[in-house]
Order: C-alpha cells, then structure tokens, then sequence
C-alpha cells in the first residue's frame, strides 16, 4: 500500500509540474505577436521575389497569346457578320480547342495541320479563310525547317 501512494504521489507531482510547464507555454503563446512584417524576419528568412518573377513571366505569356488573338481577330473580322464585338473572339477560342491533325512531310519540308470541321458551315467559312491567310504567311515550325500548312479537313 506504502508503495501505491509514494506512487501516486509521485505521479501527482509529475502532474503539477507539468500543468505549470502547459501555464507557461500558454502564457508564452499569449504574448507571441501573430503578425510580423517581412522587414521584422532575419535575414536568412527573408525570402525573395520569386513569385513576382513567376507572375510577370505568366503575365508576358498571356499578353503575347491576347495579342496573337487580336491579331487572328482582326483578320477574320471582315469576313464575319458579327452581332456582338466578342463573337470572333468566340470562334476564335473554338478552333482553338477543336480537333486537328498534324502531319508531318520531312521530305517536302511540311507540317500540315488538318483542322476538323466546326459546328457550323459559316464557321468554316471563316476558317477557311483563316487558314488561307495563315498559309501565306509560310511560317516555320519553331525549332525545325518545316513551314506550317493549315487546312480545313473534308469529310
């Protein structure tokens, strides 16, 4: 029995100890500011403008494709019977993510892009169209020698 309580008292002084540890570290926690500014962080801590880099190489990227989309926009313009300013733009992001088919010719020195037919035969109209004045402009695939042919594949 001796035995039971010098345990139990040990455990209760275990339990006070630790319940005055658990008051401290609250207390501590209580004081501890939530918010700090970068210029408060140590030096090794500071972290640089990565993100701002990242942000501003994404934005360059989407400014480039808003503008090649201008670009497209303001060819096919004039062949459109446009009720609304957005509707070639409209179209414009629906050949985008149509289906197409690239071929590649390494002995004519090609790389034909057979783009399937839209909902609509006014659609491939304009597409057609597109596709003509891309085709003039002879451009080549980056990074190889192969000139980019676009057509309008029929059925």
């Amino acid at each position: 029995m001796e035995r039971a309580l010098s345990r139990k008292a040990q455990v209760l002084e275990e339990i006070q100890i630790l319940e005055t540890e658990l008051a401290l570290v609250k207390e501590k926690r209580r004081n501890t500011e939530r918010k700090i500014t970068f210029a408060q962080l140590p030096a090794e801590e500071q972290f640089t403008d990565a993100i701002n880099d990242r942000k501003y190489f994404l934005d360059h990227i989407k400014m480039i494709a808003y503008r090649a989309e201008t670009s497209m926009y303001n060819l096919i313009k004039h062949k459109m019977n446009l009720h609304h300013a957005d509707e070639g733009r409209k179209l414009l992001q629906q050949i985008y993510t149509s289906n197409a088919d690239i071929v590649p010719d390494y002995q004519q020195r090609r790389l034909t892009v057979k783009i399937h037919h839209l909902n609509y035969r006014r659609d491939d109209k304009v597409l057609q169209y597109l596709c003509d004045q891309l085709n003039e402009t002879e451009t080549k695939f980056p990074g190889t020698d192969l000139t980019l042919i676009y057509k309008l594949v029929s059925f």
